[in-house]
C-alpha cells in the first residue's frame, strides 16, 4: 500500500457523505469500477436528496490513473474496519481510504491506531489523516463536505 489516507473526526462530521463525493468524483472523472466490498450497497453512490448524489455509506474498488484505490465510507464501528482489513483485496490496493472516529478512548480510534502501529511500514506507506473536525462548519456543511471530498481526489491523483 503506497498511501492510506483516513478521514477522522467526531461523529456526524460528514466522513461518509465526504467519502462517498469522493467516489462520485473519482467516477465522474473516469475511474473504473472494480467490485464493491462486503456490507456495502452496490448503488450506495447514485443516491439523490434534493437534487444532489451522496451516499449512505459502503465501499468501493476503483481503478483511477493505473491505481486500484479502495474508498471506505464507513468507519463509525470497529467490526466494519476489522472486516475491511481482513479483505486482502483492500490489502492489495495502491491507496486506501478510510474513515475513522478520531475520539481518543473510543474503539475505533484505538483499533486504527493498533492497526497502523502493527501493520504500516511507515518507509513504504504514506498515513495521510485528515482530520474533518477542522473542516467542519455546520452552517456550511455541504461546502466543507465538497473541500473534503476534493481534498480526498488530490490525494489520490498525486
Amino acid at each position: 500500500m503506497e498511501k492510506l489516507i483516513i478521514v477522522a473526526g467526531s461523529p456526524n462530521r460528514g466522513k461518509t457523505i465526504s467519502t462517498n463525493k469522493a467516489i462520485i468524483k473519482l467516477l465522474e472523472q473516469n475511474a473504473k469500477f472494480i467490485d464493491k466490498l462486503p456490507d456495502s450497497e452496490s448503488d450506495f453512490w447514485d443516491k439523490e436528496k434534493n437534487g444532489q448524489k451522496y451516499g449512505v455509506g459502503g465501499a468501493a474498488i476503483l481503478e483511477y490513473n493505473d491505481k486500484k484505490i479502495a474508498l471506505i465510507s464507513y468507519g463509525d464501528y470497529k467490526l466494519g474496519l476489522e472486516k475491511v482489513f481482513d479483505e486482502q483485496e483492500i490489502l492489495s490496493c495502491d491507496i486506501v481510504v478510510c474513515c475513522s472516529h478520531a475520539t481518543k478512548g473510543k474503539q475505533v480510534f484505538d483499533y486504527m491506531y493498533q492497526y497502523i502501529v502493527d501493520n504500516i511500514d511507515l518507509s513504504k506507506t504514506k498515513v495521510i489523516p485528515i482530520y474533518k473536525n477542522f473542516l467542519y462548519n455546520y452552517d456550511k456543511q455541504e461546502e466543507t463536505n465538497e473541500y473534503t471530498a476534493n481534498l480526498i481526489v488530490d490525494l489520490i491523483s498525486f
